[in-house]
């Protein structure tokens, strides 16, 4: 019998190019760009615009604040946005009609209280 053909050669990877410009695509696109632009903005405003006679303590603080306060709203950004990206719920991908309706109703409450010996009141 004739040799087997060899196999299929592996799929090309793309270049390191390829992937750097997809990153910082993604990156612009999920709205951190622009936000931490206006971080940036807000930083070198306030630097540029220092008050008082102690301008290098002041212009420690702002910067330290903004950084601050930039690192705080990214990470609620990316908590914000990972829910966004797959949201999938699999816990009733199987059930039946009827006990999707149980679920929606909330059957997983527990007991309800029942009335003390003499009723409530």
């Amino acid at each position: 019998p004739p040799p087997p053909p060899p196999p299929p050669p592996p799929p090309p990877t793309p270049p390191l190019c390829d992937l750097s410009v997809k990153m910082v695509l993604t990156f612009a696109a999920s709205g951190l760009l622009i936000g931490t632009s206006i971080a940036f903005a807000i930083a070198v405003l306030g630097v540029l615009m220092v008050p008082g006679p102690d301008k290098t303590m002041n212009r420690l603080l702002i910067v330290i604040g903004v950084i601050c306060a930039l690192l705080f709203w990214m990470m609620i950004f990316a908590s914000q946005v990972n829910p966004i990206l797959l949201p999938v719920d699999t816990r009733y991908s199987d059930a039946t009609p009827e006990l999707r309706k149980e679920a929606a109703e909330g059957w997983n409450r527990g007991p309800e209280p029942s009335a003390p010996p003499g009723g409530w009141w």
